[in-house]
């Protein structure tokens, strides 16, 4: 099996960086447009990457992703159909992180479960939630006023929505994001 490789140029190389990591997402490029002005405005806790549902993250450290794991992911999003979704409504978490919440959600979270039960060291977020909720991050704003004016301008994006074609293993430091290896679900 293989994975297209989602920028030929990077390669997946070790540094000490304690916070060089890597994730699977499933990114919505489609709305990039609806969200640019409103991240702008606000920090993104997606650090700038394009609009995502994430599905594991931290994952593999980058120096432990060979062959083996990439043809494993390969093998299981291979498997996935696309599927449409729709962000039906704006939703947000205690530490004031602002969401769209994704309509089906399902098909998110047992991606997830089936990225667990196959690679148990990496649990999402390091395992610091009992229940993972799928979501799209608009942005971060914990004070009161700030977080309704984003809640407001996020609003603007929900009813809209796209197609889950692809899965991205992307690698994140402190200020970016890079894309490692992209694997595209069967047609639907």
């Amino acid at each position: 099996m293989t994975h297209d490789a989602y920028d030929r140029d990077v390669s997946i190389r070790h540094t000490d960086a304690p916070d060089d990591r890597t994730a699977v997402l499933v990114p919505f490029p489609s709305m990039e447009p609806r969200l640019r002005d409103l991240r702008s405005q606000f920090p993104a806790a997606a650090g700038g990457i394009v609009p995502h549902v994430t599905l594991v993250a931290p994952f593999a450290p980058p120096a432990e992703v060979d062959d083996t794991i990439l043809e494993e992911l390969a093998r299981r999003f291979g498997q996935v159909r696309s599927f449409p979704v729709d962000f039906v409504a704006v939703r947000a978490f205690p530490d004031g992180t602002v969401y769209l919440e994704p309509s089906p959600s399902t098909p998110f979270s047992d991606l997830t479960r089936s990225l667990v039960g196959r690679f148990p060291d990496y649990p999402p977020y390091g395992g610091a939630f009992r229940e993972v909720v799928p979501h799209l991050t608009v942005g971060t704003a914990a004070t009161g006023e700030a977080r309704g004016r984003l809640e407001s301008l996020a609003a603007v994006a929900a009813g809209a929505g796209g197609f889950a074609e692809a899965a991205w293993l992307v690698r994140y430091g402190p200020t970016s994001w890079r894309g490692v290896a992209e694997f595209a679900f069967a047609p639907s």
